[in-house]
């Protein structure tokens, strides 16, 4: 057996939402309002984990997540 130390740590992500470009977010309520950004933190983590499996292998052909908006 490793004599190893495993430690979980928490990310906190902070967003920053115009109300005047999206004037309906403050018709969701709280619950709703974390399950949408959430979803939406998973979905840029999946998109991350897309980009390496597609660049796997240096085949000179490579596509990067620039950014998520």
């Amino acid at each position: 057996m490793e004599n190893k130390l495993i430690k979980q740590t928490v990310v906190v992500f902070e967003h920053e939402i115009s109300l005047e470009q999206f004037p309906t977010i403050t018709q969701l309520t709280e619950t709703e309002l974390t399950e949408f950004l959430n979803g939406a933190v998973v979905s840029m983590f999946k998109l991350k984990e897309m980009e390496e499996q597609i660049n796997y292998g240096g085949t000179g052909s490579f596509i990067r997540v620039k950014d998520v908006i």
